[in-house]
């Protein structure tokens, strides 16, 4: 009886042990690079310019431009992700903050523009919540 019972229990370790994680590459971090931007400046063609960059990278995410800043969330694959993390830095003067999960707060089957009415603002910087709006964003969730 002992005998059987460490058998079944040798063998649920090996054949369930690898049922906990998953194999390297299929991973969201392993597939996947996110972050949120806040640019400081805000013009007519600015959403434009962020539109064809994702859509050149096989990004998603969003651009919300207010009167002073544009903001917003990428959610690219891992090979372009942090290229395109670099562009907005270098050209735009962007501040970033990376995703570690890679999850991005709000999710769209493409890259949007968002009315400037909506809220979007998260708990830290960048596009930190004010007193104006309700406390803040707990993490990426939505408001």
């Amino acid at each position: 009886m002992m005998r059987r019972a460490i058998f079944i229990f040798v063998y649920c370790l090996t054949v369930l042990g690898g049922v906990e994680g998953q194999e390297d590459g299929w991973k969201m971090t392993d597939r996947f690079h996110g972050f949120r931007y806040s640019i400081p400046t805000s013009s007519a063609t600015l959403h434009s310019t962020l539109l064809t960059l994702a859509q050149s990278s096989s990004c998603f995410g969003w651009s919300q431009t207010s009167s002073s800043s544009t903001v917003g969330e990428y959610r690219c694959p891992k090979a372009v992700g942090r290229e395109v993390q670099k562009t907005l830095e270098n050209e735009h003067d962007a501040v970033i903050k990376v995703y570690e999960d890679t999850k991005i707060k709000l999710h769209f089957s493409r890259f949007k523009e968002l009315d400037s009415k909506r809220i979007t603002c998260f708990k830290d910087e960048p596009h930190k919540c004010g007193r104006a709006e309700k406390g803040g964003g707990e993490g990426k969730e939505e408001l």
